[in-house]
Formats: structure tokens, C-alpha cells, sequence
């Protein structure tokens, strides 16, 4: 839509997405799953994930996509409770789009 562009996007977080800090996100099913190359279907992140780290600390997903019907979806962006953040989901696909004027649910990322 020209009158409201697309402004930012956010990939959707899924198991096996990465931290800046080196955690690697677990992803219990909950019924939404995102279907990557070859087939493979890896579940949504949500927020209160687990993000387990090399050392075996781990650390749960803070925020995400903000007031949705039911659990919030993590994204690439999504800060953990130790204060690191998600920066890079295995799937390319799916996406939070953000459009000029929109307006965005109070915790968006926060």
C-alpha cells in the first residue's frame, strides 16, 4: 500500500535463533511453526523462551511483537531478561512488517 510503507521489518524469531551474547533460543511447539528450506518446520518463539548459553547459563525472552491475541511472538530485536537480544532467526520468511502510521502495540519491543 503506497500510502502506508513499509517501514521496518522484523524477522520472527524460531527455535534456533541466535543471541549477540552467543545463546542459542529453545522452542517448545505451541502450535505456530514456520516452515524453512528442505522441508524442516521449526516452532515460534514466544516470550518467556528459553535461551541457553555454552556456559549452561540461561536467560528467557522479555519482549517481543507486543499485545496479540495470546502468547507474544519473539523477533530479531526481541531483549532477553539478562539483557542481551535476538540477532539472527534460521528463518528468512516471516516477518513483522511496521507500516508509516502504524500504530504499534504499547510493549512493542519493550
Amino acid at each position: 500500500n503506497l500510502a502506508h510503507p513499509v517501514t521496518a521489518a522484523y524477522l520472527v524469531a524460531t527455535e534456533g535463533s541466535l543471541t549477540r551474547d552467543g545463546g542459542t533460543v529453545f522452542s517448545e511447539y505451541n502450535g505456530q511453526q514456520i516452515e524453512i528450506e528442505g522441508g524442516v518446520r521449526l516452532n515460534v518463539s514466544l516470550v518467556s523462551d528459553e535461551v541457553r548459553y555454552p556456559d549452561g547459563a540461561s536467560a528467557k525472552i522479555s519482549t517481543g511483537a507486543g499485545n496479540t491475541s495470546g502468547d507474544s511472538v519473539a523477533l530479531v530485536g526481541s531483549s532477553l531478561d539478562n539483557g542481551d537480544e535476538i540477532i539472527s532467526s534460521p528463518q528468512g520468511s516471516v516477518r513483522r512488517s511496521v507500516r508509516a502510521g502504524e500504530s504499534l502495540p504499547e510493549n512493542f519491543l519493550k
